[in-house]
């Protein structure tokens, strides 16, 4: 992994590894309601070793034709289309929607031994997580959550379309 991410070098991705914590910096955001939620910058060289595994790991999973955010090509437009013309609609917003995603929810779903060997996930999931779970500013948080979210997305997509009711999920 270090050999192919921009050139860092093993003593820094084992530095990384061991010392995960010292790579995020909170902030913390003002939203449009005056409330305000936590952020993390990542840092050098953790950002890029997120980037690394988004691009070739993570955008190989198949997410669920439900999920319509945080991947190339969604839109809140597309999201609302699907919606358009309804007679009721029912939104629900997830109070830290990252940070239920757990790491044995990742463990499970995303990295884990059925696809890589036992210290690669222990790599990925020290790469990819804060204390245990995904945070809002990684990098790979997004796809995470829209691959651990596709069962969900899927049962209760299938349920929707059976009773007639439109389902989206864009978070």
């Amino acid at each position: 992994l270090a050999y192919y991410v921009g050139g860092v070098s093993f003593k820094e991705l084992f530095n990384a590894l061991r010392n995960t914590d010292q790579y995020y910096q909170e902030m913390r955001v003002k939203r449009k309601n005056g409330k305000k939620r936590t952020v993390y910058k990542v840092k050098w060289p953790l950002n890029q070793y997120q980037h690394f595994i988004k691009r070739y790991i993570l955008n190989e999973y198949e997410i669920s034709k439900y999920a319509t955010a945080y991947f190339e090509g969604a839109s809140i437009k597309r999201n609302a289309e699907i919606h358009c013309g309804k007679k009721y609609i029912l939104k629900m917003d997830l109070a830290d929607f990252f940070g239920h995603i757990t790491l044995d929810m990742i463990k499970t779903n995303v990295f884990n031994k059925n696809h890589f060997p036992p210290y690669i996930c222990y790599a990925l999931l020290k790469i990819c997580t804060y204390k245990g779970s995904i945070v809002q500013g990684a990098a790979t948080s997004p796809a995470i959550s829209n691959i651990v979210m596709k069962h969900f997305d899927d049962v209760m997509g299938s349920w929707c379309d059976e009773n007639n009711i439109s389902f989206s999920r864009y978070s």
